[in-house]
């Protein structure tokens, strides 16, 4: 398994976000379902934002 960089994983975890967005609006659930997938993709966004944070606080150390 390869490893990929912070701002790879950044733009995975934005695309799972907006997967999730997607699924949430267009998808006919019950409503706790819904929630739930709308609960997964704002813990989608919280990892984003720290993965931002990590990049800010470290990878400007490593150039």
């Amino acid at each position: 398994m390869r490893q990929i960089t912070a701002s790879e994983a950044k733009a995975y975890m934005r695309d799972v976000e907006a997967r999730l967005k997607t699924i949430y609006n267009l998808a006919h659930l019950p409503e706790k379902t819904r929630r739930q997938i709308l609960t997964l993709a704002s813990g989608a966004n919280s990892v984003t934002g720290q993965i931002s944070a990590y990049e800010r606080r470290f990878c400007h150390v490593r150039k």
